[in-house]
């Protein structure tokens, strides 16, 4: 299921609203690095990544985690 993350729903590839609003929060705080806890493919990863932020990603599905290994190296 993971494994075309382009064939992936939009819902699964867009950070949620809060997620970010936390995200721009903990900026203006000075906090630099994140833990996502449960990261499935990680939409929330990415994002705050994209955001500046150094993201320390776990999760219990392997699939997962690779899924979201190869959406962050597309990233660059």
């Amino acid at each position: 299921m993971w494994a075309n993350l382009d064939a992936l729903p939009d819902h699964w590839r867009t950070p949620e609203r809060a997620a970010v609003d936390w995200g721009e929060r903990l900026r203006e705080a000075g906090g630099r690095r994140v833990l996502d806890l449960g990261c499935g493919i990680g939409r929330h990863t990415v994002a705050l990544t994209r955001m500046g932020f150094t993201v320390t990603a776990t999760d219990v599905s392997p699939a997962g985690l690779t899924t979201c290994a190869a959406w962050l190296a597309r990233e660059g």
